[in-house]
């Protein structure tokens, strides 16, 4: 990945890409700097987040989360999750041969 974080809008805020090869405690470095360089362009703002390209603890998840509302005032909402599920698992569930 070129970008240790990469931040993109969707339709309901911002999804944010990590890299997965640096540490975490990396990450919330590069966190903090990249979302304290675009703090006037988020400022105040209220949205939902995703998560892409790493998974987190819970405890790593509350950490980064802090930390971007801290460095560029905003309020995160929520944190969408992808959930994978197998299209034909679901589309067959509850359905008798």
């Amino acid at each position: 990945m070129k970008d240790q974080v990469l931040i993109k809008s969707n339709k309901y805020g911002i999804t944010i890409y990590f890299d997965s090869d640096i540490s975490f405690e990396e990450l919330l470095e590069v966190v903090k700097k990249k979302f304290q360089s675009a703090s006037r362009f988020f400022a105040h703002a209220k949205m939902a987040v995703e998560y892409e390209g790493r998974s987190f603890t819970e405890d790593e998840e509350r950490q980064l989360t802090r930390e971007i509302e801290s460095a560029a005032n905003i309020e995160i909402l929520c944190i969408i999750e992808k959930i994978l599920l197998q299209n034909k698992s679901i589309k067959n569930a509850g359905r008798k041969p």
